[in-house]
């Protein structure tokens, strides 16, 4: 038996009119024809939010289903991932687990930000509230699995041709100007 939403419910069933001429499909007490049932599965399926709704989701299955957005969000996430790292055809089994555990880790760290977001206080005691330490352990978690993968933080240095000539020029006469136009 699985933890899906619709294993939960009563099931659907077939039940037909006293005239006999019009389907009707029963869930629970309540009546329905096929449009309105199609119309109510399409509406189960969709994506509840919060940290523990994608837990679950995570535990029950490998990434979320593609016909919804957060599917479609977390299938574009990971091939960026794949493309910074050369492509599918240079992935083996453990990189494309750790992408995938990365990107749930990217989900995760958004949704405790949103979560964070409305709250006035972030200690209780002189210690971070638990949300504040599970998304620091997230975050370390995704940090390692970045070096895992062989990503890292570089700085940028520029070169010749990103530095602008003129920007620099009126900041200096700007300068020269403000200490008197005296140099000394």
């Amino acid at each position: 038996m699985s933890d899906s939403p619709e294993s939960c419910q009563a099931p659907v069933q077939d039940v037909s009119t006293p005239d006999g001429r019009a389907r009707l499909y029963r869930r629970g007490r309540k009546y329905m024809t096929k449009e309105e049932r199609d119309k109510d599965k399409v509406k189960r399926r969709k994506y509840r939010h919060g940290m523990y709704s994608l837990l679950a989701m995570r535990t029950s299955r490998d990434r979320p289903s593609l016909e919804t957005r957060l599917g479609r969000a977390f299938k574009a996430a990971e091939q960026e991932y794949v493309r910074d790292l050369g492509g599918e055809e240079s992935m083996s089994r453990a990189m494309r687990q750790l992408i995938n555990d990365t990107t749930w880790c990217d989900f995760f760290v958004a949704t405790l930000d949103y979560q964070i977001q409305d709250r006035r206080q972030f200690t209780r005691d002189g210690k971070p509230i638990p949300i504040i330490e599970l998304r620091m352990r997230i975050a370390s978690h995704r940090r390692e699995n970045y070096r895992l993968l062989g990503l890292e933080r570089r700085t940028k240095i520029p070169s010749v041709s990103d530095i602008d000539w003129d920007k620099e020029a009126s900041q200096n006469s700007a300068s020269e100007s403000s200490s008197g136009g005296e140099a000394k």
